[in-house]
């Protein structure tokens, strides 16, 4: 939905990236509060926070958080 950011979490979809093989990730637990980074930037070597990992949906797949300027405008707040 708008104003969150999420990601596609496949557990058996995964691939090691040094050899290709096939692995299965872990399910995405405790990491409520982590920091959910932008790939895309983080291939090129920048580090780009783009929200707070919240809620992980095993039946779709996929892992949501709240968008990173929702959190600094909370910040600002307090």
């Amino acid at each position: 939905g708008s104003g969150y950011v999420g990601l596609r979490y496949p557990k058996g979809r995964n691939r090691n990236t040094d050899s290709g093989k096939k692995v299965i990730a872990p399910r995405p637990s405790g990491m409520s509060g982590c920091p959910v980074l932008d790939g895309d930037k983080l291939e090129k070597g920048n580090i780009s926070i783009i929200g707070v990992f919240t809620t992980y949906r095993r039946e779709q797949g996929m892992a949501f958080g709240e968008r990173s300027d929702k959190i600094i405008r909370l910040l600002d707040v307090m």
